[in-house]
């Protein structure tokens, strides 16, 4: 279990570290709105809208994507080794997907100056994190999950 916890101890500074780099984004964007105000956007799109709901399916795509690819990730194989490295990988991927929620949000606020935009996806990726933050308890469970069976 050393090694569970020493994979589990690298995963969460991952996480935090994403997370940080979402606190980073909303320093930016307000950086960024006070030295232009008011702030209308690097880039007119004509179809902002549409880019809108567009970024929010691909979210929404992303969130069910993560519950797939977790599974895909930590199904019990033989001869799959160590369960350590496999969740830090899942993990790795499930938290990458949850900071691409918030990269849309600054995407849009860059494109189009909606504050409003940027805090709704910020909200969804923070979401995203509490869900899929790496827990001891449910490292364990996968562990004993994957684990060969003789």
């Amino acid at each position: 279990m050393a090694d569970l916890d020493q994979h589990l101890r690298a995963t969460r500074i991952v996480a935090v570290a994403l997370i940080i780099s979402l606190l980073i984004y909303v320093c930016l964007v307000e950086l960024i709105k006070q030295q232009f105000a008011p702030f209308g956007g690097f880039v007119q799109v004509p179809q902002r809208e549409v880019l809108r709901w567009a970024f929010l399916a691909v979210a929404l795509v992303e969130a069910s994507l993560i519950r797939f690819l977790r599974g895909a990730l930590l199904a019990p194989r033989a001869g799959a080794g160590a369960p350590g490295p496999r969740l830090q990988t899942a993990s790795i991927v499930t938290l990458a997907l949850c900071e691409s929620v918030g990269v849309f949000g600054v995407v849009l606020f860059v494109i189009s100056g909606s504050a409003a935009d940027f805090y709704l996806f910020l909200a969804l990726s923070l979401g995203l994190f509490a869900i899929y933050f790496p827990r001891h308890d449910r490292w364990e469970e996968w562990a004993r999950q994957m684990a060969p069976r003789t």
